[in-house]
């Protein structure tokens, strides 16, 4: 039986046969698409391009995997002006992943 990696290999030799497109046209798509979710993509092939399950599930699984390498493309998307936090001087001592948070949320704390 083969290991899930060579399937992956594959399937990827067969996408430009089987969805009319090579895997690299694909992951160019979805890094237009500005969806983050694996569940949101897949959706999106399925219904707009008649992409197989499989197919589709492969492609999003590679596109949210090389967006990983590139964090920056994940936290400030094109679409979202980067935000600057509004209590630079309350936030010192605290840890960074929480400033990161704090920053990239909506949350602010409340003025006393």
């Amino acid at each position: 039986m083969a290991t899930p990696e060579e399937m992956a290999q594959s399937m990827i030799a067969n996408m430009e046969a089987k969805t009319g497109k090579p895997l690299d046209a694909w992951l160019k798509h979805v890094s237009t698409l500005n969806l983050a979710k694996h569940g949101e993509i897949v959706k999106h092939l399925k219904s707009e391009h008649d992409v197989t399950h499989g197919f589709a599930n492969l492609i999003a699984h590679s596109a949210l995997k090389s967006a990983a390498a590139f964090p920056k493309a994940i936290w400030s998307p094109p679409s979202m002006p980067a935000r600057k936090p509004i209590c630079d001087r309350s936030m010192t001592g605290w840890p960074t992943w929480l400033r990161a948070w704090v920053t990239m949320s909506s949350w602010r704390p409340r003025k006393p």
